[in-house]
């Protein structure tokens, strides 16, 4: 099961080792393509709906990803929940890498995530194991990032894909119930 940034990282991984990877499970995520043949702007700036994330992210002296939580949520997180989230970051200082990680969403053309991204593409363009979306009504973050894998990825044709009502970006906990069920047809019963 494949989610926002375990998306990005986890069908680059599944295309690179093919082998080790039966099914794939997509939810509010995305995979990042550049057509190599398209020139760089005479400008390189950052552009679209993540640049000022990254901004922010970058600049903002006090980087506390958890708090995010409730902005891309439908439901208000419970405190069990939130403290899940900010319990791999018990020292400020631990938060480096995720505010590292934000820089690397692709908002400049010469993103240097574009070469493995496509080189992902090139093999899920091609990958006929199956693939099932996941994803919910109201997520802001990657409301469209099922459209190039149902439309690109073999695998997808003919799956039962879903888009559950009443969920943000973290699905799996504003609609957790919908979400196992969902999943939980598609898999079949546990042998």
């Amino acid at each position: 099961m494949l989610h926002d940034w375990g998306g990005i990282i986890g069908m680059r991984l599944a295309a690179e080792n093919p082998g080790l990877v039966e099914r794939l499970v997509i939810s509010n995520t995305g995979l990042p393509w550049r057509d190599p043949a398209e020139p760089f702007p005479e400008v390189m700036e950052a552009t679209g709906p993540f640049a000022d994330f990254q901004e922010f992210a970058r600049t903002t002296r006090e980087w506390q990803p958890w708090t995010l939580l409730p902005m891309v949520m439908v439901t208000e997180p419970a405190s069990g929940v939130m403290h899940g989230y900010h319990a791999p970051y018990p020292d400020p200082s631990l938060t480096i890498g995720s505010r590292a990680f934000t820089q690397l969403l692709p908002t400049r053309p010469d993103n240097p995530m574009y070469p493995a991204c496509n080189a992902a593409w090139e093999v899920l363009d091609a990958w006929t194991k199956p693939v099932l979306t996941i994803f919910s009504d109201k997520d802001a973050v990657a409301p469209d990032g099922w459209k190039p894998i149902v439309a690109r990825v073999p695998g997808a044709t003919d799956q039962p894909h879903v888009i559950l009502e009443g969920g943000g970006h973290f699905l799996q906990e504003d609609i957790g119930q919908a979400y196992t069920e969902a999943l939980m047809a598609w898999l079949g019963p546990a042998t």
